[in-house]
Order: structure tokens, then C-alpha cells, then sequence
């Protein structure tokens, strides 16, 4: 088979829209390398087929820019969005805490270290029973 009919064959086969593009470039690559031996109209029909797959690599390659055209603008937004969250630091001059054994937050922080104590405490007794029924 001549590489005219094969180039007919491939137009004829699968549509361009479902190959991927190695198969594409490959073909172009194949048409580049048969324009040498080509005569008038081999050559006019080479350009037509040529100008088909670059097209259709060229709207390849534009919908995915716009698609990271678009993924671009969201994240933009989003930017924007969080940018409009407004989170209140204390002034430097704002009045110091001071958490002593009366405050609430030092009971809470002594009742769950004092928790966490006695959950460790009953885990390693249960572990030195175990490893002395050894």
C-alpha cells in the first residue's frame, strides 16, 4: 500500500476528534516525510490532510487553556472571597490574662492532665500485669 492510501485509510478509520495526539503528530511526521516524493496532487491533498490535524491539535491545545483559563479565574475568586474574611487581633495594648488556680481555664487544663495521667497510669499497670502472667 502507498502511503496515499494509507493516508486515506487513516482519514477514513477513526475519527480525528477520538486519536490521541502521538497519533496525530505521527502522521503529520509521516506526511512531512512523503512531500519529497509527492507529485501535484499528492501534494495538494498531503497540505489538506496536514491542515486538518493541525487543526484539530490547535483546538486541542486552545481548550485546554482556557480550561486552566478558568481554573485560574476560580481560584482568583476564591482568593478574592477569603481576602474579604476579616480576623480581629487583639491591640498590643489590650489588657494581659492572667490564669491562675481560680481562672476556669486552669481547672479545665488540670482535670485533663490529671485524666490523661490516669489513663496512662491504669494502660502501663494493665501492661506489667500482662507481661508478668508470662
Amino acid at each position: 500500500m502507498n502511503f496515499r492510501d494509507e493516508l486515506r485509510a487513516f482519514f477514513a478509520g477513526v475519527p480525528l476528534e477520538q486519536r490521541n495526539a502521538d497519533e496525530l503528530r505521527a502522521m503529520l511526521s509521516r506526511i512531512a516525510d512523503n512531500t519529497d516524493s509527492a507529485d501535484e496532487e499528492a501534494l495538494t491533498e498531503y497540505e489538506q490532510r496536514a491542515s486538518e490535524i493541525t487543526d484539530e491539535i490547535n483546538s486541542r491545545a486552545q481548550a485546554a487553556a482556557s480550561g486552566i483559563e478558568q481554573r485560574r479565574a476560580a481560584v482568583r475568586t476564591l482568593i478574592d472571597a477569603g481576602s474579604a474574611v476579616q480576623i480581629d487581633i487583639p491591640a498590643a495594648n489590650a489588657e494581659p490574662r492572667a490564669y491562675d488556680a481560680s481562672s476556669p481555664e486552669y481547672r479545665d487544663a488540670w482535670l485533663r492532665e490529671m485524666a490523661t495521667f490516669m489513663r496512662s497510669a491504669i494502660s502501663r499497670t494493665s501492661h506489667e500485669r500482662n507481661a508478668s502472667m508470662l
